[in-house]
């Protein structure tokens, strides 16, 4: 069995584990076999986190357009409706959304497909 540390700026992020099927004196060329073996494995592993942080930012900057979007819409349908300024009409919809212990989103989102009225 073999224990080669996987490290990634010189701290270890894991193990690659080897094993043979029997007692074996691992040769030079074997270590450094698994000694590539195991940068590119941590190569993969810090590649695959930096998508996966990369996809969790992308949503997250895509949830905060949408409701962005939302809320510009609700202002719109509030200024519109009750004759308020932009300011004022978030002020509107941000106080109903206080009232109500209720994601700013949501309320804007209600107020425009007209299922709550502020």
């Amino acid at each position: 069995m073999a224990g080669i540390p996987l490290m990634v700026e010189e701290r270890p992020i894991g193990a690659l584990h080897l094993q043979y099927d029997r007692p074996h004196p691992w040769s030079v060329e074997e270590l450094e076999v698994a000694c590539l073996l195991a940068d590119m494995a941590a190569g993969y592993i810090v590649n695959a986190r930096t998508l996966a942080s990369s996809e969790r930012l992308a949503r997250q900057l895509q949830k905060a357009l949408d409701s962005r979007v939302a809320i510009e819409q609700a202002k719109g349908v509030l200024a519109e409706r009750h004759g308020l300024s932009p300011a004022e009409a978030f002020e509107r919809l941000r106080a109903r959304a206080r009232d109500g212990n209720l994601p700013l989103r949501d309320v804007a989102s209600r107020i425009v497909d007209g299922s709550l009225q502020a």
